[in-house]
C-alpha cells in the first residue's frame, strides 16, 4: 500500500501518536496551533486535522515542527516498536 510504513500494524496508531506528541510539545512550550501553523507555513485547518489524528503528518512537516519548537524530532515520533506488529 502506498504511503504505509513497513512492519507497522496500523498507520493510524502512528499518526495518532505523532499528533498526541505534537500537542504535548505545544503545551510544554506554551504555543498555540495558530502559532505553529504560522511558524511552519501550514494552513490552520490542515494542521488542525493532523493534530486530531484525522490526517497523517508528512516527514518534512514533523521536521519543521521540531525545528520551530527547538526540540529533537524524536520527541514527536514514537518508536516504531510501539506500533509495530
Amino acid at each position: 500500500m502506498c504511503g504505509s510504513l513497513p512492519h507497522v500494524r496500523n498507520t493510524t496508531d502512528y499518526t495518532r501518536s505523532v499528533a498526541a506528541n505534537t500537542r504535548a510539545a505545544l503545551a510544554r512550550h506554551d504555543k498555540t496551533q495558530r502559532w505553529l501553523a504560522t511558524a511552519t507555513g501550514m494552513k490552520e485547518p490542515t494542521l488542525h486535522n493532523k493534530l486530531r489524528g484525522k490526517s497523517p503528518f508528512y516527514v518534512h512537516e514533523i521536521l519543521w515542527i521540531a525545528e520551530v519548537l527547538g526540540i529533537d524530532v524524536r520527541e514527536l515520533m514514537p518508536p516504531l516498536a510501539d506500533v509495530a506488529a
